[in-house]
């Protein structure tokens, strides 16, 4: 397996810090997290959505797949504009750009294959 770069990662920690910090509030709550103090990161977050009862865990890994699904092609639920600026985004690892609702929908993507509750 591929080494992932320090600059992806840290792009991909910033996305997951914008969904703990901001999106997953929009439509449910964190239940469990593992914060890394020194680094400021986010290992982990176990998320329950406010209609599915079930716990999603969520790390880098399902940003990275949310992202990867984006940049094959058209994602149920996400529209065209968005689509291309979180390539764009991708394609410059610069997060900065990247708001609560984004991350929400980079997640659900990661974890669903589709945009389902944002």
């Amino acid at each position: 397996m591929r080494k992932r770069s320090a600059e992806r990662t840290e792009f991909l920690n910033d996305i997951l810090c914008t969904f703990a910090e901001g999106g997953i509030q929009l439509i449910g709550s964190i239940v469990e997290k593992d914060f890394d103090d020194d680094a400021l990161i986010y290992r982990k977050l176990v998320v329950e959505y406010t209609d599915d009862p079930m716990h999603h865990t969520v790390t880098i890994e399902t940003i990275a797949k949310g992202l990867s699904l984006c940049r094959r092609g058209p994602v149920t639920y996400l529209g065209r504009s968005s689509r291309l600026r979180l390539n764009e985004c991708y394609k410059e690892m610069d997060a900065g750009e990247i708001d609560a609702v984004d991350a929400t929908n980079i997640v659900e993507i990661g974890l669903f294959g589709e945009v389902v509750y944002s």
